[in-house]
């Protein structure tokens, strides 16, 4: 039998074994992780180029979390170390929460916590949503708070409110489902217990809860009223479901769980039935403790939210809802899995999960093993670039599915040189910490139709042909040339519209 200790030690060799192809390789192949390393270095040090074009957004808006943090580390290491950092203290701070989280049940749930390791990588964080991954962290964090905490009062109201503030400032998301997930747990949990204290108790500890959240939760409706959600985004939430779109949404689940890896579909298909197969042991031979049908039916709604919601809101409102929660409804249900004290069964829960996980492990090393000569080449021309220029980025009609690691990889010309990439997405968002100046535009896809082209310093494009993406006259010599890499010059920009 595996003793609490010997999982908790076990538990921490396989987060060590999640952390090695992220430090054991130059680059992690995420599609926003170079948007957020690029815009992380303006805020930590806005030279004058760069304060030419860009702006800090001095206002509450969430996804602030990841570019202090980055920026922090900016000086004490370099911006591809400081990236790696950040992604282990998600890597660990999951593995953490979640064992905290599913202790709010009860002991013995090593294998458990293990088995969420399945889900440590989906594609989220494949598409580089740092700061929603973080907030997961948060999520496990406060609900595995309030369900060891059956009666609250001011003090660990004051604690609930920091973590949900923190919550808000790293994801909206994540605070939407860590505020719902409490109340949740709150209102269901001992529901056994009958009679006027108990529900006067109930009552109580709902009352903290909201109150504890009503700081971020006015946060939240200012954001919704500063962004234009009431007008644009909400009506879209619902939007064209239909009996197709479930088809198509069942269909996608792989995809939205896990991303570009390899063999997404067939990974997600031995994730849910690991799941499933610890919540039949668990049904069959599980230990009684606190009910789990709460976070079960939490987990329930989840899923039906992930069916219906559209997966994308108004360009400014934020999108890719679906694969946040394809990445949290399994969860829930591995949760509501009941530990079993016979050692046979618990072993043999063990191996179903360490063979899962050996095979997913294997997965993701060999995806970011592949990558790396890509991303290499992408960036080769570095040295040619040099500082302080101001590029258009031009890429062909090719993407890679799930999640395409070469989508902002023109910003690895941007860290420590003070150059600005102008198809900055961030900046031309309304919830990141930077923002573009008033009059400038994004420069995206085609360099000929581009209102700014005389900002433009140089032009990089990667498997794109210049006859078709750039107008006549415009062409110089090249500056490097490689493989799918070409770096062309323009003419220096001699006005810069201002505030």
């Amino acid at each position: 039998m595996v003793s609490s200790r010997r999982a908790d030690v076990l538990l921490g060799l396989l987060v060590l074994c999640h952390l090695m192809p992220v430090w054991l390789n130059r680059y992690l192949p995420t599609q926003d992780g170079p948007a957020h390393l690029a815009n992380a270095a303006i805020l930590a040090e806005c030279g004058p180029r760069c304060a030419d074009f860009y702006e800090i957004r001095l206002e509450a808006v969430p996804n602030w979390t990841v570019h202090v943090v980055l920026a922090g580390l900016f000086h004490v290491v370099a911006p591809l170390t400081a990236e790696k950092v950040v992604v282990s203290v998600y890597v660990i701070g999951f593995a953490w929460s979640f064992r905290y989280f599913l202790g709010g049940f009860g002991k013995d749930s090593g294998y458990l916590a293990a088995a969420a390791l399945l889900l440590l990588l989906p594609r989220c964080f494949w598409m580089g949503f740092y700061n929603y991954c973080l907030s997961m962290v948060l999520l496990w964090t406060i609900l595995g708070y309030v369900l060891r905490r059956p009666r609250l009062d001011a003090g660990p109201a004051a604690v609930l409110a920091a973590l949900f503030l923190a919550c808000w400032f790293t994801h909206l998301v994540g605070f939407l489902l860590a505020v719902t997930g409490s109340l949740w747990l709150a209102g269901l949990t001992a529901m056994d217990r009958t009679g006027p204290e108990a529900f006067q108790a109930r009552a109580a500890r709902l009352g903290w809860i909201a109150l504890a959240a009503l700081p971020a939760l006015l946060l939240t409706l200012d954001y919704f009223e500063r962004s234009g959600f009431w007008a644009a985004g909400r009506p879209r939430l619902l939007e064209g479901v239909s009996a197709e779109r479930l088809q198509a949404d069942i269909a996608g689940l792989g995809m939205q769980m896990f991303g570009p890896l390899p063999r997404a579909d067939t990974l997600a298909t031995v994730t849910l039935v690991v799941y499933a197969l610890l919540l039949v042991v668990g049904a069959w031979c599980g230990a009684a403790g606190v009910p789990r049908w709460p976070i079960a039916c939490y987990g329930a709604l989840l899923l039906a939210g992930y069916w219906l919601v559209s997966d994308h809101l108004p360009s400014d409102q934020g999108g890719f809802l679906k694969c946040r929660l394809a990445a949290v409804f399994p969860l829930c249900l591995l949760a509501a899995c009941r530990p079993t004290p016979r050692p046979a069964c618990r072993l043999g829960c063990w191996a179903l999960t360490l063979v899962a996980l050996s095979w997913k492990l294997g997965l993701v090393s060999g995806h970011v093993g592949n990558l790396q000569d890509e991303i290499e080449e992408f960036t080769a021309g570095l040295g040619a670039v040099g500082e302080n220029r101001t590029l258009f980025i031009v890429r062909g009609d090719r993407r890679a599915a799930g999640a395409d690691h070469l989508e902002h990889a023109g910003d690895y010309y941007c860290l420590g040189t003070g150059n600005v990439n102008l198809d900055n997405h961030e900046a031309a968002s309304g919830y990141f910490p930077i923002r573009f100046r008033e009059g400038v535009v994004r420069a995206r896809g085609d360099f000929a139709t581009h209102p700014q082209r005389e900002l433009v310093d140089l032009v990089v494009l990667w498997d794109a042909s210049p006859e078709r993406w750039l107008p006549g006259g415009t062409r110089q010599a090249p500056v490097f040339q490689r493989d799918r890499l070409l770096i062309l010059e323009a003419k220096r920009p001699e006005a810069l519209p201002r505030e």
